[in-house]
């Protein structure tokens, strides 16, 4: 029962942070459908569902990334499964970060067996980490992307 608790604690952690996303506004852009995920095609998604703070870099392999926070929470999405100069990629990762002290390794492996769309870890710096992970093989509606963050978010 215990553990119970301490899952529906984490599935309600998470949500928190979605409450504090703005309505999406219904944009020309929704219908478009991307045929990989950029920085900038991704930066337009999050602004259109209200991310602040929003930052984007290159790590020292050419990897992109993009930080944004929302709610007070700080997210990250990394670019995968990139051309070669890493600028058009058809995966993408968004991670979020949480606190991880008041979870046990037990409460995160159940997380991991009830939502198998993403996935739950404690980092050896002890932070928490929620992902998920979404594709752009053969082309995905802009308002689609929007609404994998934005699920994400709510988990």
């Amino acid at each position: 029962m215990k553990t119970l608790a301490a899952l529906v604690g984490l599935a309600s952690a998470a949500a928190l942070g979605a409450m504090a996303w703005n309505t999406p506004q219904t944009s020309a852009d929704d219908s478009t459908s991307l045929s990989s995920f950029t920085v900038s095609n991704v930066t337009g998604v999050l602004t259109s569902i209200g991310a602040k703070d929003i930052k984007s870099g290159t790590i020292s392999d050419g990897t992109r990334f993009i930080n944004f926070d929302q709610g007070g929470r700080s997210y990250l999405i990394v670019l995968y499964a990139c051309d070669t100069t890493h600028t058009s990629c058809k995966g993408l990762q968004v991670k979020a970060f949480f606190e991880a002290a008041a979870y046990s390794q037990q409460v995160i492996n159940n997380f991991n067996a009830s939502y198998p769309f993403g996935k739950a870890f404690i980092m050896k710096d002890g932070t928490l980490v929620s992902s998920r992970y979404f594709i752009a093989d053969d082309g995905i509606p802009r308002k689609n992307v929007s609404s994998e963050i934005e699920n994400f978010a709510g988990l």
